[in-house]
């Protein structure tokens, strides 16, 4: 079941509030995303490594999550499908864009964060993929506006200011949720990778954006960054529809 987080749970239906749902991947799944994240940096071939990682990865468990998304948000949330993209069914059939180098995977270690930003597509779906203990600290969070103060009409302020730490305001909320939950909210919500600690996090990341196919008009096309690891070919087709209809039986 979708929950939504925050306070203005209904002006954020159309595109504000974020919402969670528990179990949406299964463990295997998360374990699956982890290792294939694991192979990619590894083909990387370098001996140092960043504090934050962003390994895009593109396999057929990605297609798999999607259209249950797709399913889980036409369901549940309609009024957000209309106001995102312009109808509440069918979201399988629209063209797609993914946000440069997603689906990925990003792995946090010691001091590995993400500062507060906007993904400016029509939808974000982040879902953590650790067992309890693999880590501590980390969690996401969340601004229900900006992460700065508001300045004179017209001002733009400077790269530095933009960085400067002292100038954030504080977070509102704060989610850590267990593997496999879904997290899910639209392309203007604020919100940041708070950092570890210690241990590693791994976390599933991909904002999209859907536009009714037409013949002229289609979105244009993105440059694929991703790498499809080896291994992952035992999820096969058929495995989509089998994963969304078991997904769903706890929706009927």
């Amino acid at each position: 079941m979708l929950r939504p987080r925050g306070e203005s749970h209904e002006e954020g239906a159309l595109g504000h509030s974020v919402f969670t749902c528990e179990s949406f991947a299964t463990a295997d799944e998360c374990e699956a995303l982890i290792a294939a994240a694991e192979r990619v940096l590894q083909s990387y071939n370098r001996s140092w490594r960043n504090p934050r990682e962003r390994l895009p990865i593109a396999t057929k468990l990605d297609h798999t999550l999607l259209l249950r998304l797709f399913a889980l948000i036409e369901l549940q949330l309609p009024a957000l499908c209309e106001a995102k993209f312009g109808q509440r069914a069918e979201l399988q059939r629209m063209a797609r864009r993914f946000s440069p180098a997603e689906p990925a995977v990003n792995i946090y270690t010691v001091g590995g964060e993400f500062a507060p930003h906007t993904d400016k597509e029509h939808l974000t779906l982040l879902m953590p993929l650790d067992p309890p203990g693999a880590f501590e600290g980390g969690g996401t969070a969340f601004w229900s506006a900006s992460h700065h103060p508001p300045c004179c009409e017209g001002y733009v302020g400077s790269m530095a200011e933009e960085n400067d730490r002292e100038r954030w305001l504080p977070h509102d909320y704060v989610i850590r949720a267990p593997a496999g939950t879904a997290i899910i909210f639209g392309g203007d919500v604020t919100h940041a990778g708070l950092p570890v600690v210690a241990g590693k996090r791994h976390l599933f990341v991909m904002s999209f954006s859907l536009q009714k196919r037409q013949v002229q008009a289609e979105l244009p096309p993105v440059a694929v960054h991703a790498v499809v690891p080896d291994g992952d070919e035992a999820i096969g087709e058929e495995a989509d529809h089998e994963a969304l209809d078991d997904f769903m039986d706890a929706f009927s």
